[in-house]
């Protein structure tokens, strides 16, 4: 196999893992719209996608331990705390890229109602054992990506 079409399979794939890791902020938006949380499963989101191909390994979590909303801004809301939707796609193959695909909301203080946002980083090299998580910068109100990543698709 020559090393063109090897690259060529790799940007495919890679390109592919970054489609799937939208579609699942998508599916996570439009879960957390209709039932005001986060789907921690396939099922619960309503996908056709496969959690496993030949190049990467597809993980959904739900993490409560970042905050994006203040105690005080909840309160305004009367609404728990849904946490951070987090999609990631883990490589198989070495000279694969992680993707990191984040659905959270924030309080949008102009209109006192909590606001969906989503982003999606892609690491700068293979990343070797978990994906680090993002983090939230309370000043900018918007998710960071970890280390070493990258923002491709932000709103």
């Amino acid at each position: 196999v020559s090393t063109f079409a090897s690259r060529n399979r790799n940007r495919a794939a890679q390109v592919d893992a970054k489609l799937q890791i939208n579609l699942l902020n998508i599916a996570q938006m439009a879960h957390q719209t209709e039932k005001e949380v986060w789907g921690g499963t396939w099922s619960d989101l309503g996908v056709k996608l496969e959690s496993e191909t030949d190049y990467y390994t597809y993980t959904i979590t739900i993490e409560k331990g970042i905050q994006t909303i203040t105690p005080e801004d909840l309160a305004k809301i009367g609404k728990p705390y849904p946490g951070v939707a987090i999609q990631q796609a883990v490589p198989k193959q070495a000279k694969l890229r992680s993707y990191l695909g984040v659905a959270y909301v924030v309080f949008n203080s102009k209109s006192n109602q909590l606001e969906q946002l989503k982003l999606i980083c892609e690491s700068s090299a293979a990343v070797k054992g978990a994906i680090p998580l993002p983090e939230f910068n309370p000043k900018k109100n918007t998710m960071v990506c970890p280390p070493d990543f990258m923002a491709i698709d932000v709103n």
